[in-house]
């Protein structure tokens, strides 16, 4: 897979890649993606995290890590993660018949956000992130998501810590 990653990274500017605060993504295939950071430090901790969620089934599955200097001409330290259907935001979202976050108004984002805060899936996802020493103060609509079995997972690890 590494030279599949290796390919896609060599050809694929980061303009195109989905944007987070911390890292970059972009799509392997339907499973795998790729998590581009711009230095080592968080990308080993981001993956840290993850796989230990992934360990008590909060996380997607992982790949290898990897370097690559893309098209830009900018190191970049990255990982293969396994693919998430889509975001809980993107649910709620699909659900009112809207495209993006901007289509919501500032009423209907917070009535999203309650609608997580008090789901039952995303409290026990939370409690089970807390009891293996990893907070979750940034898990928010957009950093939780559902694998195609449905389940809930985070998917986002950069502002978290260790408790």
């Amino acid at each position: 897979m590494l030279s599949k990653v290796f390919e896609i990274t060599g050809t694929t500017p980061i303009e195109s890649y989905e944007k987070g605060v911390a890292a970059k993504f972009t799509r392997i295939d339907d499973k795998w993606g790729i998590k581009l950071y711009r230095n080592e430090y968080m990308r080993d901790k981001t993956y840290r995290f993850q796989d230990l969620a992934h360990s008590i089934g909060c996380a997607p599955s992982l790949g290898d890590k990897f370097k690559v200097v893309l098209p830009d001409d900018r190191e970049y330290h990255g990982y293969i993660t396994e693919c998430i259907s889509e975001t809980f935001l993107k649910r709620h979202l699909n659900e009112l018949g809207l495209e993006s976050k901007s289509d919501l108004s500032s009423d209907e984002y917070y009535n999203i956000l309650d609608e997580m805060e008090d789901d039952e899936e995303f409290k026990i996802l939370c409690e089970e992130i807390n009891s293996i020493g990893i907070s979750t103060n940034d898990m928010h609509a957009s950093n939780v998501g559902y694998l195609p079995n449905g389940k809930l997972v985070a998917i986002d690890f950069s502002h978290e810590h260790e408790e």
